[in-house]
């Protein structure tokens, strides 16, 4: 590897060896018995001046700059990336962006790449806020107006079809529950129908609040016809009500009275209303099936619909000529919604109607007004914010990405790598539908490090994908998402936070976070699937509400292929919150579970579990804190070894070897595993959820201490004893802590030792 500064120290090297060439030649030229030819002499120089490197330059961007600039200086600095992509640079040259701007709407497509100790560098200068890039434009919303006052129908049933017809006197009350009115209005018309047969005679009609006693001064007279008190409704028609004047609060339970002097009337189906009658007749309102003189159950409605006049308060609107997909409010997700009612009624939403544009703020501010920063895509925009263009040796550093959004799975969505021997570093890539950073075919030897993805709309915040994919570490990072996807986009589909498929080989994800966001139980940690895909994970914080902590092979479904591997090692894993398997293997041979902690005591699924032939399975040196252990089904067991694990807090029968349920010393017996295994309290510092204050090291009384197997050189280093993830995670050698390894991530220390740094720059 080499480090950010290599770049720089190219500058100055060609006074220095300019200096040597000097003495070089004067070597030459006196009679010293060191001399030379001069014309060996003149052809070294030559040889040494073709190796010279260029001397780099640095190139400024701001958004205040000019692309017919010089762009050499802050002072001079170009405007836009699309000349940064059209421009041609130097191995060790640097191009800077502003700190503090945004660009929007065009990617950043490196135009050139760099070389061995000479990498191009994209990356930041001045103060402030990093730099962003954004696939999103801004709508420019100070000529936004309030938007008009609408008619809508806020309540709707379907006719039944069914009707009934006599001549008795009836008080139909529909009691219509809050959740069936679509939006609060400030005026209201009711509409009726008659029988097919016979007309509807109305008497009188009136609304008013459930808590308002129905046939009191309290409930709203509604009129018809121009203000009568009521109406004849020939057989077979509708008729609706005057408008009149009414607050109809959609949080507010309503009764609305019909009175009627025959019962003649066309029922329309229940949407969980309730229909009743004070007739003294037999009233078979909720009867099984429709009589002479009743209707079907469930309480159907006289009732077809009523309709409003929804008072604009929040929602604003502007003229847009293309339409947006998504659109974003100083960079969160606002909700699409499907008509101006429906945006009047959610605080942070929009829709456009061909012509216009409408937004609700957040806060419901005005947002002609309120300062804030409304952006959006359409389909023609940029799919993703900056690509390597599969070259070689490029710095993308303190640049952040966001605001992508397009539907297409051949999209990428933020930062994607092809290319090699790169550096990604110091930036948050957020809010797109796709990846927000992508580790794509043929991508290989790049070092990603101190990145924050999250808020990936329809996948996971990190991606490795492909074949030619190798090599790739990405480190020190933090990942993290709603993975029930639940947004404002993408409905309920479940996923991951970080995924590896593809056919990608030999990349490590090492000491990051992996969290999920989510409000209940949904998706993966890490999610590793497809034929011949291997991915090693180790040091890793893995915690949230998953469905399944680590899936590999099969994809749990969610449309990867089996074949895949995994070497899972010194991780700790939480998955209290987990709804199904802490760590599922589904058609993975040869995977590796080595020097884990699992902690999910209250969760009875298995804490790892083998199917679909995972055969050769190794799982070594882990502490299962589990509410159950290890699932091995009968396709599965070749190969399969467990030892040197300790069990602790399950109770019953929590193992499961070719079907059958064991206890632990049942599992020992028949399936010839775990012979040097603990079934021990390992003794955490503090057994709980790591959300909740949970440390996992090891107190001085732990079992699991020395007590593991010596797993070879490539798993010797776990980690120290608090550890701050992402940037403070220290490891420490096994063969140095202790007279044996521990079982589990943390290596004691007695007396707290010395936390080993792990690598030396970039």
């Amino acid at each position: 590897m080499w480090c950010s500064e290599e770049g720089s120290r190219w500058q100055g090297v060609g006074g220095r060896v300019g200096r040597g060439i000097l003495e070089f030649m004067r070597g030459a030229m006196v009679g010293t018995r060191h001399a030379v030819p001069l014309r060996f002499a003149a052809a070294a120089v030559a040889a040494l001046l073709v190796a010279l490197p260029v001397s780099a330059t640095t190139y400024y961007v701001a958004a205040a700059g000019s692309d017919s600039n010089a762009g050499t200086s802050s002072g001079t600095a170009w405007q836009s990336v699309a000349k940064v992509n059209g421009a041609t640079f130097s191995a060790g040259d640097s191009v800077l962006f502003n700190r503090g701007d945004a660009w929007y709407g065009t990617a950043l497509v490196a135009p050139s790449g760099g070389s061995s100790g000479a990498p191009i560098t994209f990356g930041a200068y001045g103060s402030g806020a990093n730099p962003i890039l954004k696939g999103s434009l801004v709508e420019a919303t100070g000529g936004f107006a309030l938007a008009p006052n609408l008619t809508a129908t806020i309540f709707s049933l379907t006719d039944s079809g069914t009707s009934a017809t006599d001549s008795g006197t009836r008080n139909w009350r529909l009691q219509i529950g809050h959740v069936q009115i679509a939006n609060s209005v400030i005026s209201v018309a009711v509409t009726v129908k008659a029988s097919a047969t016979a007309a509807l005679n109305i008497t009188g009609a009136a609304i008013g609040p459930v808590a308002t006693a129905p046939n009191t001064s309290a409930m709203t007279r509604i009129t018809w016809g121009g203000g009568n008190n009521g109406t004849t409704v020939a057989a077979g028609t509708s008729a609706t009500s005057d408008t009149i004047t009414y607050s109809l609060n959609n949080s507010v339970d309503q009764i609305v009275s019909i009175y009627t002097t025959a019962r003649n009337v066309e029922y329309f189906l229940t949407n969980n209303t309730t229909l009743w009658s004070n007739s003294t007749a037999t009233d078979e309102s909720q009867a099984s099936n429709v009589t002479g003189d009743g209707f079907a159950t469930g309480g159907n409605s006289v009732v077809g619909s009523i309709s409003g006049t929804i008072q604009t308060a929040y929602t604003y609107r502007g003229a847009l000529g293309t339409a947006p997909v998504a659109v974003w409010e100083n960079g969160a997700l606002l909700r699409s919604k499907s008509s101006q009612s429906a945006v009047e009624s959610v605080a942070g939403s929009w829709w456009w109607d061909g012509t216009y544009l409408y937004l609700h703020a957040s806060d419901g501010s005005n947002v002609a007004a309120n300062g804030k920063t409304y952006t959006y895509v359409t389909a023609a925009s940029p799919s993703y914010t900056a690509w390597d263009n599969g070259k070689s040796w490029l710095i993308f550093d303190s640049l952040d990405q966001a605001e992508t959004y397009n539907t297409s799975t051949t999209t990428l969505g933020g930062l994607y790598l092809t290319g090699g021997n790169s550096i990604v570093r110091n930036l948050s890539a957020h809010d797109m539908y796709r990846h927000p950073l992508t580790i794509y075919i043929g991508a290989a030897n790049n070092t990603v490090t101190n990145v924050t993805a999250y808020h990936s709309y329809g996948t996971s915040p990190l991606a490795i994908y492909g074949p030619g994919t190798t090599g790739n570490v990405v480190k020190n990072s933090t990942f993290y998402n709603d993975t029930s996807l639940a947004s404002a986009y993408t409905g309920n589909a479940v996923w991951a936070v970080v995924v590896a498929h593809g056919g990608s080989t030999g990349n490590t994800i090492d000491s990051c976070v992996i969290e999920s966001t989510a409000a209940s139980a949904a998706g993966y940690g890490i999610l590793v699937g497809d034929s011949g895909t291997t991915v090693t994970a180790s040091h890793n914080l893995i915690y949230g509400t998953f469905a399944y902590g680590v899936n590999v092979g099969s994809g749990g479904g969610d449309g990867l292929g089996t074949g895949a591997s995994i070497a899972l090692w010194d991780n700790l894993v939480d998955i209290s919150a987990a709804s199904n398997v802490g760590i599922l293997l589904t058609g993975s041979a040869g995977s590796m579970v080595y020097g884990n902690t699992v902690y999910e005591p209250g969760n009875t699924n298995a804490a790892i579990s083998q199917a679909g032939s995972s055969t050769g399975t190794l799982v070594k040196n882990n502490i299962f804190y589990t509410g159950a252990y290890a699932s091995v089904d009968a396709t599965s067991e070749t190969g399969t070894a467990y030892d040197y694990n300790d069990y602790f807090s399950a109770s019953g029968t929590p193992f499961s070897w070719g079907g059958t349920a064991y206890t632990f010393s049942g599992w020992q017996t028949a399936s010839a595993q775990d012979a040097h295994s603990l079934n021990a309290d390992p003794a955490l510092s503090s057994a709980a959820a790591l959300s909740a204050g949970g440390n996992y090291a090891l107190l001085a009384v732990s079992p699991a201490i020395d007590a593991g197997a010596n797993l070879g050189s490539a798993y010797q280093m776990g980690l120290a004893a608090g550890d701050a993830w992402p940037g403070g995670v220290a490891l420490v050698n096994q063969n140095l802590a202790g007279s044996g390894w521990e079982i589990g991530a943390v290596v004691y220390q007695s007396g707290g030792g010395t936390r080993l740094l792990r690598g030396c720059c970039d």
